[in-house]
């Protein structure tokens, strides 16, 4: 990151699909890397719950490698890494595009379900 010049200039970072992977201090480490690197930025972030961590053997993609999802959060307004970080917003994929979800756009109205099996987008500014 030494090398990232972004002075004066706008970033976004994202971390799709990747996140899930890592141990709880990996994904500290890698917030409190980035806050001092690129203050007044904005990150964009894929998290899941702490429940499909458990299953994740159910999911084809990941059951059959050997690999483990590590990390997941119940509500990123519980996670407090850094003080100089602020949550903006989080969306569950639920939430958006709702004409898409066909048969299974009642499971919206279960919060339970919503917010325990599905992933969430969360928008970050490093102050």
């Amino acid at each position: 990151m030494d090398g990232i010049n972004v002075k004066d200039k706008p970033v976004l970072i994202i971390a799709e699909v990747i996140l899930m992977y890592f141990t709880v201090q990996e994904v500290k480490t890698l917030l409190n890397k980035l806050i001092p690197n690129f203050p007044g930025q904005e990150m964009l972030l894929e998290v899941i719950s702490p429940d499909i961590v458990k299953m994740r053997k159910q999911y084809d993609a990941v059951g059959k490698m050997d690999v483990k999802f590590r990390w997941g959060i119940k509500s990123s307004q519980e996670e407090t890494y850094s003080k100089q970080i602020r949550v903006v917003n989080e969306r569950n994929y639920f939430d958006c595009h709702k004409d898409r979800w066909g048969r299974l756009c009642w499971l919206v109205f279960i919060p339970s379900f919503k917010n325990r099996f599905n992933n969430r987008v969360v928008y970050l500014q490093f102050t």
